[in-house]
């Protein structure tokens, strides 16, 4: 049945980036693939930050056997990762795939930006910057979907012990583009420590 399946499939695309990390950078990643799947795309896969056996297997069964196939670096390519990842791009058709956090995407990322033949961004923010800081290929919002078996209602809050009522809650990677020293600060200059508020920050690195 393998042939039959695969002949409703069209449109290969190699897709670099990481999927097995415990993040929503990877979270949002195994989305795109199997969304792209689901729509008949033949999703080939490859790690982005190293070879394919250097990465481990994601804790999603159906996504490690999508990553199985790596086609070629001659066929469309998309590159889900920060702009400067763009360069390892080699596809004869070239496709970025990024999100900046700030309000004034660095020069170096328009660069490479330009570099490709179109851009995807997951919001109309991402789009109007980018295009605003200089980048001239076009650009197409592709919105992150919510996965309703992970994200909903029922799942149980956060619990912290913690005695303050009103709760900030930072969730991210400790990285210079989350900017958790400068919130730390704000946090303090805006609340006195008698006042019945907390800020949360969940991190990793």
């Amino acid at each position: 049945w393998g042939d039959v399946f695969d002949e409703g499939y069209t449109t290969p695309v190699l897709y670099q980036t990481s999927v097995f990390q415990p993040s929503g950078f990877a979270m949002a990643a195994r989305g795109y693939i199997k969304g792209l799947t689901d729509n008949k795309v033949r999703v080939c896969y490859n790690y982005l930050k190293g070879t394919n056996e250097e990465e481990p297997d994601s804790d999603d069964e159906i996504i490690n056997s999508i990553c199985e196939d790596h086609g070629d670096f001659h066929m469309p390519q998309v590159i889900w990762g920060q702009a400067p990842y763009f360069n390892k791009n080699s596809g004869d058709y070239k496709i970025g795939h990024c999100e900046f956090e700030g309000e004034v995407p660095p020069d170096s990322w328009v660069k490479e930006c330009n570099r490709m033949d179109e851009l995807w961004v997951p919001t109309n923010w991402d789009r109007e910057k980018f295009r605003k800081a200089g980048v001239s290929v076009p650009i197409y919002t592709i919105p992150q979907g919510i996965d309703k078996n992970y994200f909903h209602s029922e799942i149980a809050p956060m619990n912290f012990e913690i005695e303050q009522n009103y709760k900030f809650i930072s969730n991210g990677a400790w990285d210079p583009r989350k900017n958790f020293p400068n919130l730390i600060k704000s946090f303090k200059m805006e609340f006195s420590a008698h006042e019945d508020v907390a800020l949360v920050i969940k991190t990793m690195n």
